[in-house]
């Protein structure tokens, strides 16, 4: 069991502990801005907003010697069994080893019944943390670039079945979630897309995870088949204080691709959002995604960020198959 920062023993060297309560506010700051005694007046803000969200902030580690918080580190559980790092600036950092002890305890901690995986977003200038990050333990996944188009355009009034004749389309409510399985572990298969998140959750925890980003609608949610071949899926979620919805996922298998599909599963998605009401798409993709990249930008999307993404993993990937995802007892999703 990992100790809390309530009335220390005297040791050498700096302790990596979990904040206790009462120091809580103390080690937000420093998370914040790298200054135990700054930024007060976004602590607040910042707990008003986990609340908001319930976002669950009993994770929260720092480097303390003697009484002084030195570093901090955040895990934020989120659902499908995986969780966001947050780093106080490594810039405050008193050295880097610190700063790697400090993440291998934090992450070490965490039960692999509750987590399978921790990611972290960093901006590219912070080189010094991402090589913190490696020797903690931490794995380059992929650069991600961040995309957005502004809708401007009449929604065509035509289902998607409609734009794909001879394809079937099924929305989340319309079946088993081995609908939605299928064709999303299919689409894995030679993926450009992150593929080192492959095999690290199962099935399960995949698409959990895929319908906490926003607001999950299941009008949204398309897995498309030939006949009872899995062609792919589409996933799209609200961002209703964003005005936006997210493309969060969107995927072919193999002998679909380089087809047109994926053009028209995206002209179908804008037409969409424009009829949820929303102003904008966004997304997110592998900059090694050439093809995807291509795909939306003549489709009108621009860069709007680019962020490092690492992952932690915890033991060996996951073997998945459409036939070991759990179900209730009439076969329905949960």
């Amino acid at each position: 069991m990992t100790e809390a920062i309530r009335n220390p023993e005297p040791t050498d060297g700096p302790r990596f502990v979990r904040v206790d309560p009462d120091r809580q506010r103390e080690a937000i700051g420093l998370l914040l801005s790298g200054r135990a005694s700054g930024r007060e007046a976004a602590v607040q803000p910042f707990l008003d907003y986990a609340r908001q969200q319930s976002l669950v902030l009993d994770d929260l580690w720092v480097a303390v010697e003697g009484e002084t918080l030195q570093a901090a580190v955040l895990i934020v559980p989120c659902r499908g069994r995986s969780g966001m790092l947050f780093c106080s600036p490594a810039t405050s950092w008193p050295s880097e080893q610190l700063a790697v002890e400090l993440l291998r305890t934090a992450c070490r901690a965490q039960s692999t019944d509750r987590m399978r995986l921790i990611q972290c977003l960093l901006d590219p200038p912070q080189r010094r943390l991402a090589g913190a990050m490696r020797d903690a333990g931490f794995h380059d996944l992929a650069t991600l670039k961040y995309m957005s188009r502004r809708l401007n355009r009449r929604p065509r009034p035509r289902s998607l079945a409609g734009r794909l004749p001879g394809y079937r389309v099924l929305h989340w409510d319309d079946g088993p979630v081995d609908d939605f399985a299928r064709p999303i572990l299919d689409s894995y298969e030679q993926t450009l897309d992150c593929p080192g998140l492959r095999g690290l959750r199962s099935i399960d925890d995949v698409i959990v995870g895929h319908q906490s980003a926003g607001v999950f609608r299941p009008d949204l949610w398309h897995a498309i088949y030939d006949d009872q071949t899995p062609v792919g899926a589409m996933l799209i979620n609200d961002l209703p204080h964003m005005d936006a919805c997210e493309l969060v996922y969107l995927g072919l298998a193999v002998p679909y691709r380089g087809q047109g599909l994926g053009k028209q599963l995206l002209e179908h998605a804008l037409d969409l959002v424009h009829a949820a009401g929303r102003g904008s798409m966004i997304l997110a993709v592998d900059e090694r995604n050439e093809p995807a990249t291509r795909l939306y930008r003549g489709a009108g999307f621009r860069e709007t960020a680019s962020k490092r993404a690492m992952v932690y993993a915890f033991g060996q990937p996951i073997e998945t198959s459409p036939d070991e995802v759990s179900r209730d007892a009439d076969g329905r999703r949960p």
